[in-house]
């Protein structure tokens, strides 16, 4: 074969590019410091360098939900253990006036002293990380306590914040407000039986959970339909279960109902009345109630006398 100049001009011209080409890539490797510059460099590394980026990202991400929950729950430690020294301030100085030698200013000094503890606790409870209340559940805006009319008021939720630090693994950082202040109040007596039913010395201001009656009139009337008699009953006098269980039998008593008792039902929880059965009817007596309610046969209705 015979070999001329321009192929060998070629070959050379070639050789030449694709040494330009080849020092360029070693240039853009070296200023760039990475292998791959582009798809075409390694379309397989390609691939797995997107893999290495997004596990990068993933583990940097973890990383830094770590230190934020480690942040967050280091500063919740922190803010109950202060909780627990101003509570336990207000506790001894509470203890410490229990004397009846002690004078009328002492007691305004140490009243003044706790209310300080209780505003010193309110502004812990109302503490704030990064903008948010630590206490205050997902209403991270809202304060999680509140002064009103009627004491300190807790305005959180229940909700908890959870950190990502693994995949598929979230972590629980914080305490709400509700466990960390009412907790205690609410198991306080949880194995007492508070509705221990009524009894004959139950007071009627006791009744309804502490809300008790209204005996305004206090007045009501039974009515024997039977017999056609009634009974006006005034218990607006009656302080205990008893009161009013003894003027309602009085009254029906004299009124001529004899056969209606008024006592405290078996379940301890109401007034029942026991009815008997006396037999008697008058000329009110509706024909459905003789024979104990089984009434009386008026088919054909026609009674004969012989």
């Amino acid at each position: 074969m015979r070999v001329t100049n321009n192929m060998i001009s070629n070959s050379v011209l070639f050789n030449t590019q694709r040494s330009l080409n080849r020092f360029f890539e070693l240039e853009t490797k070296m200023s760039t410091g990475r292998q791959i510059n582009k798809p075409s460099d390694d379309p397989i590394g390609i691939l797995k360098d997107l893999d290495y980026r997004d596990e990068l990202s993933q583990i940097t991400q973890f990383l830094g939900n770590i230190g934020s929950a480690d942040n967050w729950v280091r500063t919740t430690e922190d803010v109950i253990y202060e909780l627990n020294q101003a509570a336990s301030t207000a506790k001894d100085l509470a203890v410490s006036m229990a004397n009846d030698s002690i004078s009328t200013e002492a007691r305004t000094a140490t009243a003044s002293q706790i209310q300080q503890a209780i505003d010193s606790i309110i502004q812990l409870g109302n503490t704030q990380i990064e903008g948010r209340y630590l206490f205050s559940g997902y209403s991270t805006d809202v304060p999680a306590l509140s002064r009103g009319s009627n004491g300190v008021v807790f305005q959180g939720d229940e909700g908890i914040i959870k950190y990502n630090i693994e995949s598929g693994i979230g972590m629980g950082v914080n305490t709400t407000g509700n466990h960390v202040f009412l907790d205690q109040f609410s198991t306080l007596g949880e194995d007492s039986d508070l509705n221990v039913g009524v009894t004959g010395t139950t007071l009627l201001a006791d009744l309804h959970d502490g809300n008790g009656i209204s005996l305004a009139p206090g007045l009501f009337t039974i009515e024997d339909v039977n017999r056609g008699i009634s009974a006006s009953i005034d218990i607006s006098g009656a302080v205990t279960v008893d009161d009013a269980l003894t003027l309602i039998n009085n009254g029906l008593t004299a009124n001529g109902i004899t056969n209606l008792n008024a006592i405290v039902s078996e379940a301890n929880n109401s007034i029942q009345f026991n009815v008997t059965n006396d037999g008697l009817i008058s000329n009110n007596t509706v024909i459905e109630n003789l024979f104990e309610t089984s009434g009386l046969n008026l088919n054909p209705g026609v009674i004969n006398l012989t």
